[in-house]
This record gives C-alpha cells, structure tokens and sequence, in this order.
C-alpha cells in the first residue's frame, strides 16, 4: 500500500523488496554498484548497504508448493538473511582507537556484511533496498550472499 505524504511517497516494505532491481551478479561491478548512491553521503559512524535481496523463491527440489507458500518463504528470507554490499563509509567509522585497538575495522566499501534485522535506518534510494547502520553492527563478512540461507527452527 503506497500512502501519499507530502511530496514524498512512503510505500511498505513488500513493495520496495519487489520493486528492487537486484544485483546481476553475471555483471556485477562494484564501482557500478557505489556509483548509484552518487549524492548519498552517510555521516557520524554509520555504513551505508545496499541490502541483498535474494531473488523469489519459485521451488524447493522436485517440490512443487502453492503460490501463499513460496511467498511466505521469500518473504521470511526477505526479513532474516539480511546480508549487505557495502557501498559507503562516514568519516568517522572504526576511528576510535580504544575501541578497535585489537579488531581493527569490521569491514570496508566492498565487503558482503551480514547484520540484525532491525539494526538501522531501510530506505530506498532510486529504488534500491538500503539501510543506514552504525559500524558496530556488522556481524560477519561473506563471499557470496547468495551463500546465505535461513535456518528455522
């Protein structure tokens, strides 16, 4: 459902996920991929990511499932694997010395990141699922995000 708020348009988060153009991993570039938040700058302490979101779920195996099913697991992954392509550092990130004197920085422009569900700012920028996240967020790096899958219990 797409509310009219001022100028601005507010949609719900289904139809920024559907919206969302995805990346082409077979092109994939990284400099393509920063060059779309041309304008957009994060501040203070904060990583901008462009959220992966994994393409909608149509099979499992053989199994052939009702279209209520394969939209419940899309959606599930949608909300849980959040796992996300750097594209932007504030000034300030990983500065405080005392802090990360031992770690070092958790990540850089370039690093797949995974990171919790509610652990920043969504938004869309020119239609691109992305999240404002305090450094202190990242939970780990991967290769691959398409590697990630939800494990339910």
């Amino acid at each position: 459902m797409t509310q009219q708020k001022g100028a601005q348009m507010i949609k719900n988060i289904d139809e920024v996920f559907k919206d969302d153009p995805q990346i082409d991993f077979l092109n994939y570039s990284l400099e393509e991929e920063i060059a779309k938040y041309d304008g957009v700058e994060p501040v203070g302490y904060q990583l901008l990511i462009r959220v992966y979101v994994p393409k909608k779920i149509t099979k499992i195996g053989n199994l052939l499932l009702p279209d209520e099913s394969i939209d419940k697991l899309s959606q599930d992954a949608k909300f849980t694997n959040l796992t996300g392509l750097v594209v932007k550092i504030a000034p300030g990130v990983y500065k405080d010395q005392d802090r990360y004197m031992y770690t070092g920085p958790y990540c850089q422009v370039g690093d797949w990141v995974q990171f919790p569900r509610a652990s920043g700012h969504s938004f869309a920028h020119n239609g691109l699922t992305s999240i404002y996240m305090t450094e202190d967020y990242v939970l780990g790096k991967v290769k691959d995000p398409r590697t990630i899958t939800r494990i339910t219990a």
